[in-house]
């Protein structure tokens, strides 16, 4: 079975377009992004991709009591902005990215909800008032989120 590492290498040397992670002169602040995932998403972009299912990767999960991180006071929204912001994007497609992050991803507010009222308006509050979020979200956010839980109660209700 081939390992993540053999299979990485095994992209390094079939992309017909080499770009050093660090060197990629659009994305040289981004710090946070996985350069190997970056690596295999760039070579699928710019050449072939060949997917070895007869390879699969084994990926193990610990329980969730083993991992040594959480996610924080907000979900780790502010983080997933963060690199949002530095992505050369207009404010626009930045903000469309954030609320579709929202959407995509509402799990990491609700995650709070079971730990009680003050705790899910806390992360609500962190998760409005980000520091990375670009000025147009959280002008949208409330209004997004009132809708989008008025919409889950609605299918809630037709099941």
């Amino acid at each position: 079975m081939l390992t993540g590492v053999l299979l990485t290498t095994l992209f390094f040397f079939l992309a017909p377009v080499i770009v050093d992670f660090y060197d990629e002169p659009r994305l040289t602040n981004l710090t946070k992004v996985f350069s190997v995932v970056f690596f295999v998403a760039l070579s699928s972009l710019n050449g072939n991709t060949y997917h070895l299912t007869k390879y699969p990767v084994k990926v193990t999960q610990p329980g969730q009591n083993k991992k040594d991180w959480n996610y924080g006071k907000d979900g780790l929204m502010n983080e997933v902005f963060d690199n949002y912001k530095k992505l050369p994007l207009s404010l626009l497609q930045k903000t469309l990215l954030e609320i579709n992050l929202y959407h995509v991803q509402s799990w990491r507010l609700w995650q709070y909800k079971p730990k009680g009222l003050k705790v899910f308006l806390k992360a609500f509050y962190f998760i409005w008032f980000s520091s990375n979020s670009i000025i147009i979200f959280k002008v949208i956010f409330p209004f997004y989120f009132v809708q989008d839980y008025l919409f889950g109660k609605l299918k809630r209700l037709i099941k």
